[in-house]
Order: C-alpha cells, then sequence, then structure tokens
C-alpha cells in the first residue's frame, strides 16, 4: 500500500511518515515486523484541528491489538482511555480536535508492527487523506 502513514511510537515523540510497507520495515537501525493480526485491527479516526488539518489519530484497537494501549499509556503525546479500549496519538503540542470532524471510523490497512526491543508501530491508511489535511507533514 503506497499511502501507508507509519505511525513508530517513541517513548518520548511519535515519529511520523508515510511509505509502502511490506511485513517489516527498519527505522533509526531498527527492524519492525508484522504482529501477525492482519490488516483490520480496529478502527481509527483522524483527529483534525479546526482548519481540518490532521494532528493526530484515535486507534479502537480490537482485543488482540490491545497491548499496544499497555505499552504506550505513559507515553506524553498519546492518551489512553482508562479501560484500554482506545488510545489517541498526537503529532505535536497540540493536542485540541474538533471532534465534530474527526469521526471518520475508517479500518482497514491498519496494521500492528513490533521491534524486538518490544517497541510498536501502527500503520493506518492515508489513501483518502489530502495534501491540506496532511499539513502535519510541513
Amino acid at each position: 500500500m503506497m499511502n501507508t502513514l507509519i505511525v513508530v511510537l517513541a517513548p518520548e515523540r511519535p515519529i511520523v511518515f508515510v511509505a509502502a510497507v511490506g511485513d517489516a520495515f527498519e527505522h533509526a537501525g531498527r527492524c519492525y515486523r508484522d504482529a501477525g493480526l492482519g490488516e483490520f485491527t480496529g478502527f481509527y479516526d483522524w483527529l483534525r484541528d479546526a482548519d481540518g488539518g490532521i494532528i493526530g489519530v484515535r486507534y479502537l484497537p480490537f482485543e488482540a491489538s490491545r497491548a499496544v494501549c499497555d505499552a504506550v499509556a505513559g507515553f506524553p503525546y498519546v492518551d489512553v482511555t482508562a479501560d484500554r479500549s482506545s488510545l489517541a496519538v498526537f503529532f505535536s503540542v497540540e493536542h485540541t480536535f474538533d471532534p465534530a470532524s474527526s469521526g471518520d471510523q475508517a479500518f482497514g490497512g491498519n496494521r500492528v508492527f513490533v521491534a524486538p526491543n518490544g517497541d510498536y508501530a501502527l500503520t493506518f491508511d492515508a489513501s483518502t487523506l489530502d495534501g491540506a489535511e496532511m499539513a502535519w507533514r510541513a
């Protein structure tokens, strides 16, 4: 999938980029491998600011994918619900999103990757996003 948004869940800040990805990818010398949970691991919403720009993603993982929630619960850019049913990953210090324009309920193309040290990365299908929505890349 060419328009795949990859979110590496590093402890201090997310590393976010768009790339084609197979069963594994490498970033910063670390190999992330598909966890084998499939390409539909839950639903997700693009979190948009008042201008329509994407500032993050809310991920509602299925039960099999919820270990990610536990792993990132203490990260400063992630909000995890108490019941571990969803997490919001913010791409910058901006955490104020417009709820009315942030309810995509998208699915598919979202996979869970894990590195040997237990770090996670998530992928999301970004093919429906336009350039203005992806202003965070600038």
